[in-house]
């Protein structure tokens, strides 16, 4: 994490020890630790009268560490007078510089670490802040720094506004935000968290969410209207914030969910995950997705829970980044983004199933395209991308071209229009492409989404179980078509759960019966 340093102002404080005896009370041993990604360290373990430094032993050798004790009391004392809370610290001083990044610090696992760098330029005090405080919001270290070691009461007009004032942790990360950014992030938590702190004072300082004070201080500063943004960001109130090294550049620890992630760069907006803004975008819309989901599943039980309702809420790991592709392994609960606008989807998956499923894979591929498609709400990168790939099409002296003319062509039948995005219905498009490839079961090259069983992106055979050489659009189909005939809550209950699927004992019927029936509805 990349802060903007004061490093005059700090360096001159922290390299001036306060007149306490504190080495005189210092006690020293060897230890072992386990530093969370990292392994097992050897350290030594440094104790003073109010905080305790674990330093790994190829670096407490060196002259400089023998002054950093010193300089930890000495900030605790700093905190304490200004702060007023009587709570021992710790700090972990390890030799990497690469895991640490450029500032030397980082929270890491409810852990503070720093590195010999972060003393001799004062960084450490963002680790020492969050440690001391128990808060892991980056603007809310900031400030305290600020506010501890600043006597000065303005910092200029600039500061961020927009999303910004939500003071979200990816402004202050390297992986999310630019320098500039983060200079902005930063002069705004100092201004807004002094303003707190004098008009509130420290606990609401410390409890502050992402969403309180923020209008009074603009309207103070005669900045009013600039804090509106489209989000419900409620499910970042008291969320820890860390990251994993060499890993995940930043972590978000909810209630029940963690989301650890990175950064994805895209030329769509649908899909890119490199900004602040765009982070909060696409877990905003994927949270609230869910949530409309979760309402329209119990309105249609008539009040009463479901197995997709009752499971909402269940703890759940969300790893977005690109060097994994997208699915959901329900036995860990752990879903995979490789494209985070498929939230929706992939979380559906987690709170309908109990473990990975072959047989009977393409309803519940169905039903999570149904209500990722047709009920959420939440459009995905790959509405961008059919949109954009059939209005430019031009090619139609070739099978793909002749498939996606006759796509185009149902689909305008059936009343759909390519004149603008907002226009554009994916669902029934989705349809149109399931009824094309039912009349024709050529398969054609270049267009997998289309052509391609659902089986095939699961490594699953398509001979192996009934229904899985359906495609995506197939089974999105005859699934929509089962839930308008017997009612979602009683497909829900037929999806396969413990490795077993019984499309009879759910239905009634064979499933080579109501899919013939499904067949000459078309």
């Amino acid at each position: 994490m990349k802060r903007i340093r004061f490093i005059s102002m700090l360096f001159s404080v922290c390299v001036c020890a306060l007149a306490l005896p504190l080495f005189s009370a210092c006690r020293q041993q060897e230890k072992e630790i386990d530093a969370p990604y990292m392994g097992t360290l050897s350290v030594v373990e440094e104790t003073g009268e109010h905080v305790t430094l674990y330093v790994e032993k190829t670096v407490y050798q060196s002259k400089e560490a023998k002054g950093w004790l010193e300089r930890a009391e000495s900030a605790y004392t700093k905190f304490y007078s200004a702060f007023g809370i009587d709570r021992c610290a710790e700090l972990r001083v390890i030799e990497d510089e690469y895991a640490l990044g450029e500032d030397g610090v980082a929270l890491c696992d409810g852990f503070a670490y720093c590195n010999p760098s972060a003393f001799e330029t004062g960084e450490y005090l963002f680790a020492f802040a969050g440690e001391y405080l128990q808060r892991s919001e980056s603007w809310k270290r900031i400030a305290a720094v600020d506010y501890v070691y600043s006597e000065r009461d303005g910092l200029g007009d600039t500061f961020t506004d927009g999303l910004g004032l939500t003071l979200f942790e990816g402004y202050y990360n390297d992986a999310f935000a630019d320098e500039e950014t983060q200079a902005l992030a930063a002069n705004t938590a100092k201004r807004f968290g002094r303003y707190v702190i004098e008009e509130y004072g420290i606990e609401a300082f410390l409890d502050c969410g992402v969403e309180e004070y923020r209008n009074e201080w603009l309207i103070s500063l005669g900045k009013e209207g600039l804090y509106q943004f489209p989000f419900d960001l409620s499910w970042l109130d008291g969320a820890r914030y860390s990251e994993r090294f060499l890993q995940f550049p930043l972590t978000i620890e909810c209630k029940n969910q963690t989301y650890c992630l990175d950064a994805i760069t895209s030329s769509r907006s649908s899909s890119a995950f490199d900004t602040p803004e765009l982070v909060l975008t696409h877990l905003s819309n994927g949270i609230r997705g869910m949530e409309e989901i979760v309402e329209h599943v119990r309105a249609q039980a008539g009040g009463a829970n479901t197995r997709l309702s009752l499971r909402y809420g269940d703890p759940t790991a969300y790893e977005i980044s690109d060097r994994r592709a997208t699915g959901a392994d329900v036995e860990k609960g752990v879903v995979y983004l490789a494209d985070p606008s498929e939230f929706v989807h992939e979380t559906v998956h987690m709170l309908t199933l109990d473990a990975y499923p072959r047989d009977g894979l393409w309803l519940a591929e169905g039903v999570a395209e149904y209500y990722s498609r047709d009920v959420s709400g939440v459009r995905s990168d790959i509405e961008y991308r059919m949109y954009d790939s059939f209005t430019e099409w031009s090619e139609t002296q070739t099978p793909l071209g002749r498939f996606v003319e006759s796509v185009k062509a149902e689909f305008s039948l059936r009343g759909g229009n390519f004149a603008t995005f907002g226009a554009f219905d994916f669902s029934l498009l989705e349809e149109c492409i399931a009824r094309v490839t039912f009349e024709s079961s050529e398969k054609v090259e270049g267009f997998a989404f289309a052509t391609s069983p659902v089986s095939a992106f699961h490594n699953s055979p398509p001979s192996s179980y009934e229904g899985n050489g359906l495609t995506y659009p197939q089974a999105y189909l005859f699934t929509k078509y089962l839930i308008e005939q017997e009612g979602e809550v009683r497909v829900l209950n037929a999806l396969p759960q413990g490795g077993t699927f019984d499309f009879t004992s759910s239905f009634g019927r064979s499933y080579a019966e109501y899919f013939a029936e499904f067949l000459s509805t078309l």
